[in-house]
This record gives structure tokens, sequence and C-alpha cells, in this order.
């Protein structure tokens, strides 16, 4: 029996030996097709991929050598090492400190002549704050060991290709200071929240583990309502918001894996969509199918008045000539503008409990015609146990990698849902339930990899 169990692990070990050669070969070939050659982490420079957000083969590549990786140590390591590891999570507020502190951009102006990276007492030295070199290294050792900088010697550290997404120029720096910061915050709550008796049974969105963070500062208020309250936050979540579209590659991925070209075809009958981005932010999706499809779009971008007008900044600047208009509007209260082709939700559900999401929809539903899509597009939620049967938005993952590829980002983000709105990621059957109760039923989902496009009409 012994010999048997072993023989079965030592197979399990194989196979997932295999799956990291060959997801690592599968990676390796998407960045030799760009002709620019596999990068290395300490690189000075970015690769052509690490900015190409629709580069949805290698995602795919990615998540499977992820999963195979993180299981594969999981397997072999001592579970207390696996624990410790889990429970020291410091990296987050480190990358919080070097954004909100400009390091990667003193790293990339500042070092003297030329020189490859600056010794932490000249780093301090350029700081907005004062600080303790020592200090300043023991924090910048960590995240070079994790690989976001370089020590090029002791005490002297360089931006390196991980780094340069920190610079404040890049929205992914938004991102990382978004998540290490507020978020980070709320999550630390839950433990409190999640046995307080006024916060642990409720789901409305003003009785979250963040709602119960701020419960001092302001009462009974939602993170809607304290984003709203602080402008700076506000102003940075919607930049965040675009870094965070640009990580999951969620613009370039919608323009290519749905077939806009059949809706636009000339069997359509169609010159162009009327397509309404309900909750928009900042438009990411409507902005990269503007520019995929000139003159095909018209676009309506609706959301509360105070992040339209960042909203209205950004398209100013990188698509002056876009056929957009501009309609504020609060979906819990109020339908969006009527007899649009495409009406299209990105990362707005999941926000919400299943009270209020079933008002949204309804809402939207209240505007379709009988020829018009709606398009949520958001996490798909996978569970780690097997014999799940068909889950919706994508294969099962190969064994023995988890059902759901180990991918910890939709997980996480379940999670900080729960610890900002006490909202969650939802499964593919209970988007068809949310449907249903909304008078859509479902059409088809489009796998993105990571999210999923999920396609409703109005139920006949």
């Amino acid at each position: 029996m012994a010999s048997e169990s072993n023989s079965r692990a030592r197979s399990q070990i194989e196979a997932l030996l295999s799956l990291i050669s060959s997801s690592t070969q599968a990676a390796m070939s998407e960045y030799e097709k760009t002709g620019h050659g596999i990068p290395s982490p300490n690189s000075s420079e970015s690769h052509p991929l690490d900015d190409e957000v629709g580069a949805l083969a290698l995602k795919t590549a990615i998540r499977t050598l992820e999963g195979a990786c993180e299981r594969l140590c999981t397997t072999l390591a001592q579970p207390m090492h696996t624990l410790i590891n889990r429970a020291m999570p410091y990296e987050a507020p480190c990358l919080k400190f070097v954004v909100e502190e400009g390091i990667a951009d003193i790293l990339e102006t500042t070092a003297p002549n030329g020189a490859k990276g600056m010794h932490v007492d000249d780093i301090v030295t350029k700081m907005k704050n004062k600080a303790d070199p020592e200090k300043i290294g023991q924090v910048m050792l960590l995240l070079s060991t994790r690989g976001c900088f370089q020590e090029v010697s002791k005490d002297v550290y360089a931006n390196n290709r991980i780094s340069l997404p920190l610079l404040l120029s890049s929205p992914i720096s938004s991102t990382i200071s978004l998540y290490s910061g507020e978020i980070l915050q709320g999550v630390a709550m839950l433990p409190e929240a999640l046995v307080h008796p006024e916060y642990a049974s409720s789901r409305k969105v003003n009785k979250s583990s963040f709602s119960y963070l701020i419960r001092n500062e302001m009462e009974n208020a939602s993170y809607f309502d304290w984003i709203q309250s602080n402008p700076h936050a506000g102003k940075r979540f919607q930049r965040a918001m675009v870094g965070f579209s640009r990580t999951v590659g969620s613009p370039d991925a919608v323009v290519q894996v749905y077939p806009w070209e059949q809706l636009l075809s000339p069997a359509s009958g169609k010159n162009f969509l009327e397509f309404c981005d309900v909750g928009s932010g900042p438009g990411v999706v409507s902005l990269a199918l503007s520019k995929s499809y000139p003159n095909k779009f018209k676009i309506i971008l609706q959301d509360l008045p105070q992040p339209l007008e960042h909203t209205k900044t950004l398209w100013l600047a990188e698509h002056p000539g876009a056929d957009v208009r501009f309609v504020p509007i609060n979906f819990l209260k109020e339908s969006p503008i009527s007899g649009q082709d495409v009406y299209f939700l990105s990362y707005i559900i999941l926000d919400w409990p299943d009270s209020d999401a079933i008002i949204i929809l309804k809402n939207v539903a209240k505007a379709m015609k009988s020829s018009s899509r709606l398009i949520l597009h958001e996490y798909i939620l996978q569970h780690a146990y097997h014999d799940q049967g068909s889950i919706g938005s994508s294969e099962l993952a190969p064994e023995p990698l988890l059902p759901n590829y180990g991918c910890v980002r939709p997980v996480n983000c379940n999670v900080i849902m729960l610890a900002l709105y006490n909202s969650c990621i939802r499964t593919s059957e209970d988007f068809i339930a949310l449907g249903r109760k909304s008078g859509l039923e479902l059409v088809k989902l489009w796998p993105l990899s990571e999210t999923c496009l999920i396609e409703f009409r109005l139920a006949s």
C-alpha cells in the first residue's frame, strides 16, 4: 500500500514538472515571437510584451506555470513552511511606501553619472520625507529579494524590468498603492468584522469590514461613500482602475475575443454601434474599441458626476476625436440611456451584494430593446475541488493542478469584494440566476483567460 501511494505521489510530481516544462516553453515562444527575445528579470528596460495588455497566449501559459509551481512547492515543502509564508505578506506595505516616495523614479532619473544603482544613503537624500537609510535598506532588501528591484551591491539598488511599472507615470503604480493601502487595511479588519454582532451576518454594502475600519470616521458608510468624500483617493481609484485593466489584459482582450465585426457586418445592417458603458469609470474598454474601430462606435459613458470628470480628462488626452458623450447616472436609482445596441458593465456587478446587483441589472433591462445585448465583464469564480463538472467560463485545469489552476488573483479579489463591499466574485451559475431575477437570459460566455465576458439578452 505504501509503495502504491508513493508511486501515485511521484506520478503527480512528474506531471507537475511536465506542466512546468511545457508552459515555460510556451511562454518563451511568445516572447521570442516578438523578435526581442526572452526577458531578463534584471533588465533595465521593459520587454514589448510587458505592456501588451492583450497577450492572451502568454497569460494562458503563465496561468498554468504559476499554478504548477505553486502546487509543486506546496506539495514538497513542510506544511509549517507553507503556512509561515502565507502569514507574511509584507511586500504590500513596502510596495506602498516605495510608490508613495517615488523611489522607482528616484532610481530612474538621478543615478549619478549613469551608474548602475544608488546607495540607500543617496536615495534618502532625494526622498520627499526624511528617513533612516538603514530602515530604507531593510525595505529595499525585501523587495529586491522578491524580484521587485535589483540589489547591485551592498545597499545599492537599481530598477529592473519588474520595478518599472512602479514609476509614477504608470497607472500600475496607482493600482499598487490602492491594493496595498486602504484595500489591505479593509482586508486586515476581516477577523474583527466577521464576528462583530452588527457586521457578521450583514450583506449590506455599508456593513463591510472596510465600513468597520472607518466606523469612527464615517458612521454607516460604504467604501463608495468614503471614496466620494476623499477626492484624492477618488482620483487615484480611477487611475488605479486603468492600471488594473492593463494588468488583467482587459481592453485589448475584449476587442480581440468578442466578434464585434459580426455586429458591424453588412448582413447586420449596422454602420455603427450605439454602445453604452454603464458605471464606466475611465472607460478603458470603450476607449480601446473606439480606437480599434474608427467611426464605428457611438459611445455613451455613464457614471457618477465626480468620476465622469476624470474620465473626460482621460479621453480628451487619449482620443480627442472620439464620438463620445458623458452622461451622469446613479445606476441604483435610474436606468441608462435607452435603446442602445450594447450595454457594457465592466467590473460593476462584483462590487455589489445580490440585492443591489439585481436592481442594477433590472435598470439596464428596462433600457434595452429586443435586439440589445448586455455584456458584463467580470471574473468568474472557479472552486478548488474536483469533480465539478462544467463550470461555464473555461475548461478545468489539467490534473494534478487544482481545477481553478490555483490562480490566486480571482480568489484574492473575492476576499477584497467581501472586505470592501460585502460582495463576492460569482460563478457562472450565480450569473445565470441573477439574470433570471432581472428579466435576462444568458446568451454566451466568452473566456478571456483570467476574466470573462458574460452576454445576456432580454428574456423571451
